[in-house]
């Protein structure tokens, strides 16, 4: 891992954050269990995509926004495998003139999409955002395994019954007002 913040249990990727099982990933945000991803944000279970915004279950695909097990796309079009191959081509990634244009109209493509308010991921009675496996915890915000706690910024892996606490976790039990 190179150039990267609060990544866990990853591999092999650059310049990304906030991220959990990733592998060959560059530039991703906020994503888990996602393989060979370039410019994401809010990828999950995805394989071999560039420039995706809240893509899940997805393969092969370029551009894409709010997409869920989709296949050989690129702008949330859909492609035949070959016609994928194709047209990928002509985004030719590897002149800084060209990944300046794409990532100007990529950004322009994700604003003609609405957005969740939040992503909460099998969080009960909670309130914040980026929550997974979340029960009885309010103002918490990128944080999983967290229960029954309250103002956590970035809490991993069993935060119980916490108040007040950033970047804290590994079975973090009752704690108070701290960070680590």
């Amino acid at each position: 891992l190179n150039y990267s913040y609060r990544i866990d249990k990853s591999r092999d990727s650059s310049d990304c954050a906030y991220s959990r099982n990733i592998e060959k990933c560059y530039e991703v945000v906020d994503s888990l269990d996602s393989t060979d991803i370039q410019f994401g944000r809010y990828v999950k279970n995805s394989y071999k995509g560039s420039f995706l915004h809240d893509v899940s279950n997805s393969n092969e695909c370029f551009g894409c926004v709010n997409r869920r097990s989709a296949k050989h796309q690129i702008f949330n079009q859909q492609y035949t495998p070959e016609r994928y191959t194709k047209e990928l081509v002509q985004y030719d990634l590897g002149s800084y003139k060209n990944f300046k244009k794409i990532s100007i109209k990529f950004e322009e493509f994700k604003k003609t999409h609405p957005r969740k308010y939040a992503i909460l991921e099998r969080a009960i009675n909670v309130t914040g955002d980026n929550l997974q496996d979340v029960r009885n915890s309010k103002f918490c915000f990128e944080s999983y395994n967290l229960e029954n706690s309250k103002f956590i910024m970035v809490g991993i892996d069993g935060v119980k019954d916490s108040y007040d606490l950033s970047y804290c976790g590994l079975g973090c039990e009752l704690g108070y007002d701290g960070t680590s």
